[in-house]
Order: structure tokens, then C-alpha cells, then sequence
């Protein structure tokens, strides 16, 4: 059994030392985006759940599409070292777009639960989709 006890001390010597390459030091941003993106998944099984839509390919693009932010958070982390001299600039930008990015997602979960929310943030949502709605038929309409 004390191979076990030395796989679990390997696993969370491998996931601490990504982290803490990912954010440079302990940061509570990047805490507060892991977060999120654990609220997220969650948030969105349940509006599949209440919506009969639980889809496992729909699951998948949504946990690339995290991956591919932790790996634009390492990409500016790697920038930072190169160009400003490890001061975190671009990772910061990374994380806080990666956390606005989170938070709209989960917005959106909530509204399609029906969980009560100000008329202000309903109104400033129903704005970003409809911006997001007329990109997309504009890309649509280019390809």
C-alpha cells in the first residue's frame, strides 16, 4: 500500500509544480479561475440536465476550450519571462479575460436555470449574446 501513498505524493508534487509554472506564485486570480471553471462545468450539467440536452461532445468542446486557456495562461507566462523580464503582464491579462470569460459562461447557465439575477445583468447579457449572434451570422455569411 505505500506505493499508493507515493503515487498520490508524486500527483500532487506534478499538479503543484504546473500550477505553480501556470501562475509564477501562488495568486488568488488564478485560484478564482480554476474556481470558476470547476462552477462552470458544473453549472452547465445542470442547465443540460434541466434542458434533457446532457451531451458528452458538447462536455468535451467546453473542457477544451478550458485547456485551451490554461495553455494561453503557460503561453503568457512564457512571454513574460522572454519579454518582461518575468514581471506578469500578459499572464495577468490572461487570467482576468480568462475569469470574465468564466463568469459570462456561468451567467449564462444560471439565466437558462432560472435562477433569479438583476434586470442589469439579464439586459447587459441579452446584449453580449445578441453582439455574439450577429458575429457569428456575419462569419457565417464571409465562409
Amino acid at each position: 500500500m505505500s506505493y499508493l501513498s507515493n503515487f498520490y505524493c508524486w500527483m500532487v508534487g506534478i499538479i503543484g509544480s504546473i500550477t505553480e509554472f501556470v501562475s509564477g506564485h501562488y495568486q488568488n486570480a488564478v485560484f478564482i479561475l480554476v474556481c470558476l471553471m470547476l462552477i462552470d462545468v458544473v453549472s452547465g450539467l445542470l442547465k443540460g440536465a434541466k434542458n434533457k440536452r446532457l451531451k458528452s461532445a458538447i462536455m468535451q468542446m467546453g473542457i477544451m476550450k478550458k485547456a485551451g486557456m490554461l495553455l494561453a495562461i503557460v503561453f503568457a507566462s512564457l512571454l513574460d519571462i522572454l519579454i518582461n523580464d518575468g514581471m506578469p503582464i500578459f499572464r495577468t491579462l490572461m487570467v482576468w479575460l480568462a475569469i470574465g470569460n468564466e463568469g459570462l459562461s456561468i451567467i449564462e447557465n444560471f439565466n437558462a436555470l432560472g435562477v433569479p439575477m438583476p434586470a442589469q445583468i439579464k439586459d447587459r447579457l441579452a446584449q453580449v449574446v445578441a453582439s455574439k449572434t450577429e458575429l457569428q451570422r456575419e462569419k457565417d455569411e464571409i465562409s
